[in-house]
């Protein structure tokens, strides 16, 4: 199975909430706690990026037509070598990116969450397979502290993530981060003959949110490991979250009753709709 990996595009701010405050900050903006160069430049110049090509247009690039003027005297100028085309992502391909991301730094009255949140969108026409971003973790000085890692099963053609990569340790150092990831280019195949029943999802007052459901084992044998992974989307379609929980040795003929729960206060009351997905690949 292919996996390709992707960057986080540059972030801006970190928003610091809590304790009734609204106050905003700026932070490094995902450099990695880099530190700035001494020596200003007037205007720096960047080698440009090659453009990204859209479905349609073949990724073509426009060309200046050459003059129709001979010289009989050759000049000493030298021939510009024409700019590759950039290849468009292939038909029937994933092309997930970060459009964005933030540090968020949200003090509550015993403790400080401190956390990633990034726009992943899948921009290809097919679905991807499990992603996994990676937020390290750096402090006023650059030093690293940690790393910590937030995955999801799948995203589909279209689809957004509105991605949380908490820190979990080192919170009250945090100042900067690096976020990047993978994905994997194709899906897991579903298991054949094997029946999602049923599905539903509950909000709790507690900020906890639970995903039940029945899988029937059709496949005329016992299912040595089976794994259900349930998508949490609000109300626009964007995807919140993923949770997923597993069972082993599910006999033939047999139902299974799963319990997904997914806990994230800030969030819960936005979950408008899930999707449980299933595989039996470890």
């Amino acid at each position: 199975m292919d996996r390709r990996e992707f960057l986080a595009a540059v972030a801006v701010s970190a928003a610091l909430a809590g304790c009734g405050s609204d106050e905003t900050r700026t932070v490094g903006g995902g450099d990695g706690g880099a530190t700035p160069t001494n020596t200003p430049t007037d205007s720096p110049t960047q080698t440009p990026e090659a453009p990204t090509a859209t479905q349609g247009d073949g990724g073509a690039t426009a060309t200046e037509s050459p003059t129709d003027t001979m010289t009989e005297t050759p000049t000493d100028t030298p021939t510009e070598t024409p700019s590759p085309t950039p290849s468009p992502t292939p038909a029937g391909e994933p092309n997930v990116q970060i459009v964005d991301s933030e540090l968020i730094v949200d003090e509550g009255q015993f403790s400080t969450d401190v956390y990633v949140k990034a726009t992943v969108e899948n921009r290809g026409d097919a679905p991807s397979g499990q992603i996994t971003l990676t937020a390290e973790w750096y402090n006023e000085n650059g030093d690293f502290l940690d790393n910590d890692n937030k995955y999801l099963p799948i995203l589909k053609a279209g689809q957004t993530w509105e991605a949380h990569v908490h820190a979990l340790s080192d919170t009250d150092e945090i100042d900067d981060y690096d976020l990047s990831g993978e994905y994997d280019t194709t899906p897991t195949d579903p298991p054949e003959d094997v029946e999602i029943v049923e599905t539903n999802h509950q909000v709790s007052d507690d900020g906890s949110v639970t995903v039940t459901g029945r899988v029937e084992n059709n496949t005329g044998d016992s299912i040595r490991y089976l794994e259900a992974e349930a998508l949490l989307y609000d109300d626009s379609g964007v995807v919140l979250d993923g949770n997923w929980t597993n069972q082993s040795g599910i006999p033939e003929g047999e139902t299974w009753r799963f319990e997904i729960e997914w806990f994230q206060f800030d969030r819960s009351d936005r979950v408008n709709d899930h999707e449980v997905i299933l595989t039996t690949s470890l």
